[in-house]
This record gives C-alpha cells, sequence and structure tokens, in this order.
C-alpha cells in the first residue's frame, strides 16, 4: 500500500536532516509519526511508526509508547513531528503531556494540507515552548503513486523556555 511514498524520496530527506541538526545535542530522540526511514545520524532514536513501516521501530499509537516506554527515558529528550498530523481520541492530549516534557520539538507542517496547519498552530498554542527558529521550505514536486505531494512546508524549532 503506498501512502507518503515521495516522503522517502532524496528530495524529501533534507527534512530530516534538518531536523537531526537541531535534535542531535539530545541524549534521547522521539520521531513521532516516522515513516520508512528514520532521521539519520541519531544514536538514541525511539521512532513511532503506527503504519508499520519500518522494522525497528514502535508499531503503535503516541499514547501507547508514551504508557509503555516513555517512563523509562532520561536525559535531555528533543520530540521530531514531520508533517505533523495525530488522530485517536486522546492521543492529541497524550501528545501535549509528552511535549510539555521535553526540551526540544522540531515541529513540521505541510501549508497545503489545511488540517495539518490547524492541528500545528492549535500545538504551538498549547505548549510553553519558546519558538527559536522558523524554517520555509519549498521542495521540488514529486511524480509517487500515493497520497498528494505536499511541497510547501514550515519547520518550527521549540526549545522549553
Amino acid at each position: 500500500m503506498k501512502r507518503w511514498e515521495y516522503l522517502l524520496s532524496k528530495e524529501y530527506e533534507i527534512r530530516k536532516v534538518i531536523a537531526w541538526h537541531y535534535l542531535k545535542e539530545c541524549d534521547v530522540c522521539i520521531d513521532i509519526g516516522a515513516y520508512g526511514k528514520p532521521i539519520p545520524y541519531l544514536i538514541n532514536i525511539h521512532s513511532i511508526d503506527p503504519l508499520l513501516t519500518m522494522e525497528d521501530s514502535f508499531h503503535g499509537t503516541v499514547g501507547e509508547w508514551i504508557d509503555q516506554i516513555f517512563p523509562t527515558v532520561s536525559g535531555t529528550v528533543g520530540v521530531a513531528l514531520l508533517g505533523f498530523d495525530i488522530e485517536g481520541e486522546g492521543e492529541y492530549e497524550k501528545l501535549l503531556q509528552l511535549l510539555k516534557n521535553v526540551e526540544v520539538i522540531v515541529l513540521e507542517c505541510a501549508l497545503e494540507f489545511e488540517p495539518s496547519v490547524q492541528k500545528t498552530n492549535d500545538l504551538l498554542n498549547n505548549i510553553n515552548h519558546k519558538v527559536e527558529t522558523v524554517i520555509n521550505i519549498e521542495l521540488p514536486p514529486i511524480q509517487e503513486e500515493g497520497y498528494p505531494t505536499y511541497s510547501k512546508r514550515k519547520m518550527y524549532i521549540l526549545k522549553r523556555g
């Protein structure tokens, strides 16, 4: 089943490299909604992959990961939410609780996909982290079978402040 195959392209890989740059100093990184490939170069990374696209990842919801794994995590924690979207009853509330306990958040949304923009804005209004950097990204169009390609992106780098 092809969904977001364009996210695996070389062109879209830059998003993960940018995320790595801002997360590399964290002791532990959590990639929520990982798809196909982990964020490169990170040693202690937890990839939450509910669509089962990666072997060495957590194949459940954010809430399940928080309940099962997060209590064992220690040190400085960073979170990547690339192409932010979340579904499921109670999942958003659990995500907010997690984000309030991390140091760095890399939050990205597709500007042409209104639900992603709305959820990103809502999240920005509900956490106390300071926006340190905003990056506007326009990627080349990719022709892949699956969901539409959203090439206009905005990435927020947030730090606990």
